[in-house]
């Protein structure tokens, strides 16, 4: 009598339920390399914005003498600037938001003091991700939004009041 070469039906199903246990140990770590990567983006274009805008007042302010209030400006995902009612301001810092192209809903926030940045927040997906300079929102697991709007995120990256931003529960 020949043997029939292959495969039993025992060890095909051990074989299928090793790779499901695979399967679901590194999905979960892969989707967290994923968001931890999205926020560290999120981070370095806020220092990015903070770093164009403070070049912007700082040429506006020695080469055309304009001074810009204590304000808090929020640019959405439309490109509209709000803060501050200077028609030139807001041409001006539009060029930032022209520059943020190669992001698709993106919405940022700076808070300017003594025309100074003081902070930047990006926001990008309605703030579910969220990323800040000079404070850096945090990428671990152990913190998450609560929600809300940019402006809500402003004191997390000046690192005032990360409470307001930022839930520090457990992810269940």
């Amino acid at each position: 009598m020949k043997k029939l070469k292959g495969f039993t039906l025992i060890e095909l199903i051990v074989v299928i339920a090793i790779i499901g246990v695979l399967a679901a140990i590194l999905v979960p770590v892969m989707m967290n390399w994923v968001f931890k990567s999205r926020i560290t983006t999120y981070n370095n274009n806020a220092s990015e914005v903070c770093t164009q805008l403070q070049v912007l007042l700082t040429d506006m302010s020695t080469n055309e003498g304009i001074a810009v209030p204590d304000c808090t400006i929020v640019c959405d995902t439309a490109g509209n600037i709000t803060g501050v009612t200077d028609a030139t301001l807001i041409s001006k810092f539009q060029s930032i938001n022209e520059a943020l192209t190669d992001m698709s809903d993106v919405e940022w926030a700076a808070k300017i003091e003594e025309s100074t940045v003081k902070a930047v927040v990006l926001s990008g997906n309605g703030c579910s991700t969220v990323g800040g300079f000079p404070v850096q929102c945090p990428t671990n697991k152990e913190f998450r939004m609560t929600g809300g709007n940019i402006e809500d995120y402003i004191d997390c990256a000046i690192g005032t009041d990360l409470s307001k931003a930022w839930d520090t529960k457990k992810i269940s």
